[in-house]
Order: structure tokens, then sequence, then C-alpha cells
């Protein structure tokens, strides 16, 4: 039997946060939520994640509000890389313009990423986790 997949949530928002949170766990997934980017990166360095799934527009500190014009899940996205190169990333936003950020990830050489739109059926989901688990990428299905 396989180790279940350990998934780091990045979500501000405590609604979608939570529901995500349960979906997961109920798909025998470890979930450690984080709601900033200083979170998440203490979280991650503890729970040492196979997948993250993160929103695109974030606060960098706790108790601060997120700035929409700030891509703050993105720079999440690059420091975890740092410090977990084999790192999924499902990038869960509520915004359809943010694509040209994840596309300059790809474009600095990331892999193992997928975008979603917040609203996807939650089979898109746990199906975008599962591909950036083994290793693939939007881009390459």
């Amino acid at each position: 039997m396989s180790q279940p997949l350990r998934v780091l949530l990045v979500e501000d928002d405590w609604a979608v946060r939570h529901a995500v949170r349960d979906y997961l766990v109920r798909h025998e997934m470890i979930v450690e939520e984080a709601d900033c980017l200083d979170a998440a990166l203490v979280t991650a360095t503890a729970s040492q994640p196979d997948v993250a799934v993160i929103d695109i527009v974030l606060p960098r500190h706790a108790g601060e509000r997120a700035d929409f014009n700030k891509h703050t899940g993105v720079e999440v996205a690059r420091q975890l890389r740092q410090e977990l190169p084999q790192l999924g990333i499902v990038f869960l936003s509520a915004y359809v313009d943010r694509g040209p950020e994840v596309v300059q990830l790809f474009m600095e050489g990331h892999d193992r990423i997928v975008y979603l739109l917040k609203g996807s059926k939650p089979q898109e989901l746990m199906d975008a986790i599962h591909r950036v688990a083994r290793g693939l990428s939007t881009l390459e299905i």
C-alpha cells in the first residue's frame, strides 16, 4: 500500500481552505494549512509536502489583507521550490487572468505545475494533485 500524499494548502479564505481541506482529507490525503507566505514556508519546512495547492492572491504576513495586484502565491511557489525542488504545485485561483504569472514559471524552467480556477469540479483538483505528484504539468497532458 502506498503512502498517502502530503499536501500543503495555502489559502487565505477560511471557508475555501476548510472546504478544500475536508475534501482532501476525505480522499485520504494528509493536509497541512497556511494562510500567508510566511506560514507556508514554515509549514512546508516542518511537513515536507509532496504537493502544494496555492492561491495566487495571498497576503505575505499573518493578519494582512491580500493585495490583488501582487502575485504572492507565485512567490510562495518559487520559494517552496528552492527548498523542495520536487514539490508539485497546483495553483487554485478565482481570477482567470493570472495565467501569465504561471506561464512565467514554466519559462523559468519549473515543471510539475497545474493552474485551476476556483469553482473547478472537485475531481479536477484531485486529478491535478495526482498529476503533479507524478511529475506532470498541464502542458504535458
